[in-house]
């Protein structure tokens, strides 16, 4: 029983982790260099993560300092739990559409459809921290961290 709680809080601190590196990115890609890029496919892809869960999928090829690249982020938060969120955004780029995409400079290979959205990002962020923070206090308080003390 103990180490069930364990693991849920070590998985809770991933998680955090990785809305942390979102959130950054986010942030940084406000910055990113502006570029005409066109879109070469765009689908709805399905993902078994934890739970099932969709991928919107957009491919675009632009060029970035003499070079051609071709990319596939929308945002840094794409998961979403319902085919006909999906598809919307898929809607708003279909194959052959010109659109802006967003660089990042001295790094033309990573770039992404939509920049910014921090809002999305900081709101999973908070959420994930309250959460974290919670279920620590809690097993922390049941005392579950006891095993880690004992010889």
């Amino acid at each position: 029983m103990n180490y069930f709680w364990l693991f849920v809080s070590f998985s809770l601190v991933l998680a955090g982790a990785s809305s942390i590196y979102n959130l950054v990115r986010t942030i940084q890609s406000k910055s990113w260099i502006p570029v005409e890029a066109k879109v070469v496919e765009s689908s709805v892809k399905w993902a078994k993560l934890r739970s099932p869960k969709y991928l919107p999928k957009v491919t675009y090829e632009y060029s970035a300092e003499g070079r051609s690249y071709t990319g596939n982020r929308i945002s840094f938060c794409e998961y979403m739990r319902f085919y006909r969120a999906c598809q919307k955004v898929i809607d708003q780029y279909p194959a052959g559409k010109s659109i802006t995409v967003y660089y990042e400079p001295g790094n033309p290979r990573y770039s992404v459809i939509q920049n910014g959205g921090v809002k999305t990002a900081s709101m999973i962020l908070v959420l994930v921290t309250i959460l974290t923070t919670f279920i620590l206090w809690w097993v922390r308080s049941r005392g579950y961290f006891d095993i880690i003390h004992q010889p």
